[in-house]
């Protein structure tokens, strides 16, 4: 094997934004073991949280907690005298959030004691999801947190807009599971591409593709420093008419040249994606520092073998999905 090249480079630093973690982590789980293991997953979340507090633009802001949804009110409310259905309305919570990305310069927060807080739909740019190991259980309960969170924005957008609000821009939804779980003689219970089957399959079997409309969907699942499941769009055999839209699975690594020329897999780009994702969800200019920062656009030189792609919605299912920030008028 060819020695590496050890150049300092953008993708060197995007890499060690990833790979410090493992050095913390697994120093904190040789010394738990297994005790105490939700104090480990405490860490964990925290640790991504500091990190994107760290890169994100300083006007926005890391919390963890809920999203209050405000909706029609009961019968029995509404008969009352000068009743106000905004003022007055009933309100839903999410399931608490692990990681949430907000703005507080122009939609103040409902409460915040430290780094807890609920807040508004309007001021949320993006819900992360923080688990440990990643299984079958797990990454359903993923996708039935965020199909709950989905449900629940939905209706809160059809209720602004039967009162004239103006509707909140849906956020970006992620996961970030730290491993893949083993059996107990080590192996692995799933991998990338069952992930990303899982996914799709969840969506075909419980989202109605007819009703999309300020529907967030999972935009981004990562397994860190191993993959990223991505919800994207493609045309098949480069037949725009044949528009799929659904997840495609890739390498959590970077591609970097040895000294020479060699193509290799190396370095977590994970989090260099996940704070590139967020630059983009929040609304700020594109940022390089942390995309594309492969050394080469050639990214199936070096073959991944969970990289495919699984189809959810058809070409006119797509063009329906692009317009899923704004509710349909009835």
């Amino acid at each position: 094997m060819s020695n590496r090249n050890n150049n300092a480079d953008l993708t060197s630093y995007a890499s060690l934004l990833g790979d410090s973690f493992s050095s913390k982590i697994n120093l904190l789980s040789q010394i738990l073991q297994n005790a105490h293991y939700p104090s480990l997953g405490t860490y964990k979340e925290n640790l991504l949280s500091k990190v994107i507090r760290e890169f994100l633009p300083t006007n926005y802001q890391v919390g963890t907690g809920f999203v209050l949804f405000v909706h029609e009110a009961t019968e029995n409310r509404a008969e009352k005298p000068g009743f106000d259905k905004l003022n007055m309305g009933s309100h839903s919570v999410s399931k608490q959030c692990d990681i949430l990305i907000y703005d507080a310069s122009k939609v103040p927060v409902v409460f915040k004691d430290d780094n807890f807080v609920i807040l508004r739909p309007e001021s949320v740019k993006a819900v992360i999801e923080v688990k440990g190991g990643a299984n079958k259980k797990e990454i359903n309960n993923i996708l039935e947190g965020f199909n709950d969170f989905s449900k629940k924005w939905q209706a809160c957008q059809i209720f602004y807009q039967e009162h004239n609000q103006t509707l909140a821009k849906s956020p970006a939804l992620y996961a970030m599971c730290w491993e893949i779980s083993n059996t107990p003689k080590g192996k692995p219970l799933t991998d990338g591409t069952k992930i990303r089957k899982q996914i799709t399959q969840y969506y075909q079997d419980n989202i109605d593709k007819n009703n999309l409309s300020a529907f967030p969907v999972l935009d981004k699942l990562f397994i860190y420093n191993e993959c990223e499941i991505t919800r994207t769009h493609w045309a098949e055999n480069d037949d725009y008419s044949k528009l799929k839209t659904g997840w495609s699975t890739d390498s959590g690594k970077f591609i970097r040249h040895d000294e020479n020329g060699d193509p290799y897999r190396n370095g977590d780009s994970t989090i260099s994606t996940l704070l590139a994702g967020l630059q983009y969800a929040v609304g700020e200019e594109f940022n390089r520092f942390y995309s594309y920062v492969n050394e080469t656009r050639e990214t199936r030189s070096v073959p991944y073998e969970h990289h495919g792609n699984s189809a959810w919605l058809s070409e006119k299912e797509h063009i329906k999905s692009l317009n899923s920030d704004y509710v349909k008028d009835k």
